[in-house]
């Protein structure tokens, strides 16, 4: 059964409301039954797929998903909020930004991926630099080749 974006989100919606939190076991959890519009979303063929896999499927989908929540009209996403522990769950934006501490947590988050992508793409930025250095040393090399090879020619 293939089910579209909103209506998982929906029903994860409807899981985090239950709950007062959503976290990837718990989506896994849920998932298990084959009724649940997010089963087919995960392998659950265990000489494929083990149980940790799973719940990095869970948190790919839970960061996919939109839905509305409570009064606002306007769709939203799931956000991921580290707790003291280091453990992980998701909580709707508008849940976010009422709660300061989740709300310095989820800025923090973003800030370290902005942090790792600026890295990511000044490392990137240099190797491709030192990618055209050596395309050009090997230019170099090669046409010293030749001249080396026209000047024999020309001392015989």
């Amino acid at each position: 059964m293939k089910t579209d974006l909103r209506t998982k989100g929906e029903f994860l919606k409807q899981v985090y409301q239950q709950n007062n939190n959503l976290t990837p076991h718990l989506a896994v959890e849920v998932a298990k039954d084959p009724n649940s519009p997010i089963h087919n979303d995960f392998e659950w063929d265990d000489t494929k797929a083990g149980y940790e896999y799973r719940l990095y499927q869970a948190r790919t989908l839970i960061r996919k998903v939109s839905f509305v929540f409570e009064t606002s009209q306007e769709p939203e996403r799931f956000i991921n909020i580290v707790n003291n522990e280091g453990e992980h769950s998701y909580h709707p934006e508008t849940v976010v930004i009422k709660n300061p501490s989740w709300f310095e947590s989820a800025l923090s988050n973003f800030s370290q991926k902005i942090k790792a992508l600026g890295e990511s793409i000044e490392h990137l930025h240099r190797a491709s630099q030192v990618s055209t250095e050596k395309e050009k040393a090997l230019r170099i090399a090669k046409k010293t080749q030749k001249y080396q090879k026209d000047i024999s020619k020309e001392l015989q």
